[in-house]
């Protein structure tokens, strides 16, 4: 929620499809929010069924392409907690890629927040997966070096790239 939230945030206060003088001479171009002309049932029911679509898309492409890497000596697959990582991953960046095509108006701060979401996220992950085993009182960590395990092997980019491009 935190590294997602933000670019909405900032579209949702920052974005403008008209110029303030614009609005001013013609206050009428509002009316269609007072009459609800833009925001139906139909149109809510279209939301929600791309939100399920992208939600099936990101989980399950995700899923499929990282069951194929096959990590470590052991040969066993990668895990919940890299797939969660990774679907995670996916879904900061086709929000903020989506925010992105929709937004009309970009400024300095668009710019800003949109690529520091998802580079915040990336550091966040470094420094997470870089703390020592034990710093949560257990010994069996199983997120310590995930992300440096996960980055090091090209099925990681390959999918991140494949589920966003389809995504989005």
């Amino acid at each position: 929620v935190i590294f997602t939230s933000l670019p909405v945030m900032f579209f949702a206060v920052l974005d403008r499809d008209l110029e303030p003088a614009m609005v001013a001479k013609h206050p009428e171009l509002y009316s269609t929010g007072h009459w609800n002309a833009r925001f139906s049932p139909g149109r809510f029911w279209g939301f929600i069924l791309g939100a399920v679509v992208h939600s099936v898309l990101l989980f399950y492409l995700t899923v499929y392409a990282l069951d194929l890497d096959v990590s470590g000596s052991t040969g066993r697959g990668t895990g919940m907690w890299s797939i969660g990582t990774a679907v995670l991953t996916n879904v900061i960046i086709v929000v903020t890629v989506t925010i992105s095509l929709h937004t009309r108006s970009w400024s300095i701060a668009h710019v800003v927040c949109y690529g520091g979401s998802v580079l915040i996220w990336y550091l966040f992950c470094l420094v997470y997966h870089s703390l020592p085993v034990d710093f949560f009182g257990d010994d069996k960590s199983r997120v310590h070096r995930l992300i440096h395990d996960l980055a090091a092997g090209g099925l990681f980019w390959l999918t991140t790239l494949l589920t966003c491009s389809t995504c989005v």
